[in-house]
């Protein structure tokens, strides 16, 4: 038989085995949901709200979002009971796996987050890697507020979440770290805090986000401000891009640095029984902006990097006092304690609550200034 026979027959017993497009839905069929919020109700319910696209289908110009997002809200005692309800709102089928912001109101974070979570991550629809928030007031609230050049909410908070890696007041929490954290217990929870304002000159409410929320198991306990959440991201090694600010003994002078690489080696020790923590911190530094006329040279720049040293220090030492007070392991000091003292961690473990906040921490810091754009 001619190999061409033999390759057509191949050809036709593939084309029998391929399937068609039994899934398909039209655009105008579905809605698609982008943000998804969650507010405390009386009777031990809570509110979901959901943000919802204007879709087009093709061909009609302009095809994609059109018009002004769209609102759905119900109550009932679960996201899956809410989620049910949701449906029978709307002729259109609800796609829930576009979901990129997931938000909180304090009033049910206080209450627990695990219940919800666990939900979540069994749901198959919703992304693991989708963005969760907390917001201090009433989490639908953030849904009538502004973002800049944005009409979904949720494209408004990616884009708010990644510019925050310029200070470092801030890190972005997906459901499968908050789900991972909660799980695994090597440290505890921290979620990034959403605000909203009143803008100065519009008077419109627009969001920011800045801080973080802080959890005792799954319980929120804290908010903690962005200065102490930069500390934090250095000692985590996720602190990429930070400002720092020096200023003079006259304060007639400020000079500002950019912080261009941060590494921290968290090193536990451990003396009858009693364990101990020493933070290297290492940090590169750019000169950004001097205020007046000022000498660069050798001279000032190693009286800079001492000053730099000091300052972060403060800092980082300022952070763990907040953790002490709170008793919150932040940054994992008993997993890293366990895992180089396993005997004696049988003997912490059952008392960590209270051994923690007794720590001493021993935190240094070196600093380097790479370049200073200026002439010496």
């Amino acid at each position: 038989m001619p190999k061409r026979i033999i390759s057509f027959m191949i050809l036709i017993v593939m084309l029998a085995t391929l399937t068609g497009c039994w899934g398909r839905e039209e655009l105008n069929e579905i809605a698609i949901i982008h943000t998804l919020t969650i507010d405390k109700e009386e009777n031990n319910n809570i509110r979901v709200t959901v943000e919802i696209s204007q879709t087009v289908p093709q061909g009609q110009a302009p095809s994609g979002l059109r018009g002004n997002p769209v609102y759905l809200s119900e109550v009932g005692e679960t996201l899956f009971d809410i989620a049910r309800k949701l449906s029978a709102t709307t002729s259109r089928t609800l796609i829930w796996g576009h979901i990129s912001a997931i938000v909180f109101s304090k009033e049910v974070a206080k209450e627990g987050v695990q219940k919800h979570f666990d939900i979540l991550t069994r749901l198959r629809h919703f992304r693991n890697m989708t963005n969760v928030y907390i917001t201090d007031g009433k989490a639908k609230d953030i849904l009538s507020a502004e973002v800049p050049l944005q009409k979904l909410t949720s494209i408004g908070l990616t884009g708010l979440i990644k510019a925050q890696k310029s200070n470092a007041s801030t890190k972005r929490v997906t459901q499968m770290q908050v789900f991972q954290t909660l799980t695994n217990d090597y440290n505890d929870l921290t979620v990034p805090a959403l605000h909203v304002y009143k803008h100065p000159i519009t008077e419109k409410l627009n969001l920011r986000v800045g801080g973080m929320y802080v959890f005792a198991k799954d319980k929120l306990i804290s908010y903690m401000d962005g200065e102490k959440t930069k500390s934090y991201l250095r000692a985590i090694n996720e602190s990429k891009e930070a400002e720092e600010t020096l200023h003079s003994e006259e304060k007639k002078k400020s000079f500002s640095f950019e912080n261009t690489h941060n590494s921290a080696k968290i090193i536990p020790n451990m003396q009858n029984g009693i364990p101990s923590v020493t933070i290297e911190l290492h940090a590169d530094f750019d000169v950004a902006e001097v205020q007046k006329e000022t000498k660069i040279d050798p001279e000032q720049i190693e009286k800079w990097k001492v000053e730099l040293n000091e300052s972060l220090k403060e800092q980082m030492m300022a952070f763990i006092s907040y953790t002490k007070k709170n008793k919150v392991d932040l940054i994992g000091i008993k997993e890293i304690v366990h895992r180089k003292y396993p005997k004696q961690w049988k003997d912490l473990e059952k008392d960590w609550n209270k051994i923690y906040p007794e720590i001493q921490f021993h935190v240094v810091v070196k600093s380097k200034i790479e370049h200073t754009f200026l002439l010496l």
